[in-house]
């Protein structure tokens, strides 16, 4: 429970971030003549943040591992309020388990997705649903003398599951001129499956664990106006 109740924060304080900026942009109710974010705007992103899973099984310790996103990225605004983006690129994320009597012997989990992330923007508002399709993983095997990395077996990366992860948060220009737009994103997310198919597991989640992951990420980017698509 304790594990469910931090992830509800993450995505909580994600939520909060993404709300409260949007009262203040939503009151806009004409494009700017000199914002690139008036029409359409391509460019890159780079997200940094954490991720683990929800609950680790019996005899585990669950920990976050470093997280990051980084892709190519377009936004095409709809009205001077609304926007709609995609964005492709690499997501790496995964999580720790570790002894619950012995926290020095622990393994780290790394998978990484092509991500594809369409979504929404109200203002600073962005919701939006991450879709990764399974490119490869890694088990890192640490204990107090040694440390051990091992690539998944085709048997293992076949039961990694397509990544289906609704994402909410923030997206806060810092500069937006006629050249481009420079944004600051607070972003959370959690995955809808498993992080991989277990087969007929069955007891409490105390018990088997829970393998949903939870992520949050903040990140920078800069997309390029592209003229022509400016609106008035």
């Amino acid at each position: 429970m304790k594990h469910l109740t931090r992830a509800a924060v993450i995505l909580g304080m994600a939520a909060i971030l993404g709300v409260l900026p949007a009262p203040r942009l939503s009151a806009q109710s004409t494009f700017s003549g000199r914002s690139a974010s008036a029409g359409l705007t391509v460019g890159a992103s780079f997200e940094g943040g954490a991720s683990m899973i929800i609950q680790p099984p019996d005899g585990y310790k669950v920990g976050p591992i470093f997280a990051f996103r980084f892709g190519a990225d377009a936004t095409y605004a709809l009205t001077p309020v609304v926007s709609a983006g995609l964005e492709l690129g690499l997501d790496s994320r995964g999580t720790k388990l570790r002894g619950l009597n012995n926290s020095d012997f622990n393994n780290v989990q790394h998978l990484s997705y092509f991500s594809i992330y369409p979504s929404f923007g109200f203002g600073a508002f962005r919701v939006g649903v991450n879709m990764g399709v399974p490119l490869g993983g890694s088990t890192v095997v640490n204990t107090p003398s040694s440390s051990t990395t091992t690539d998944l077996t085709s048997d293992e990366f076949s039961k990694v599951e397509f990544l289906l992860e609704p994402r909410i948060g923030a997206v806060i220009p810092l500069l937006d001129d006629d050249t481009g737009v420079l944004s600051l994103s607070v972003m959370g997310g959690f995955s809808l499956n498993e992080m991989s198919d277990r087969g007929n597991v069955s007891g409490a989640s105390d018990i088997v664990g829970d393998f949903h992951m939870v992520a949050g990420h903040i990140g920078i980017s800069y997309q390029l106006g592209i003229e022509g698509t400016r609106k008035k």
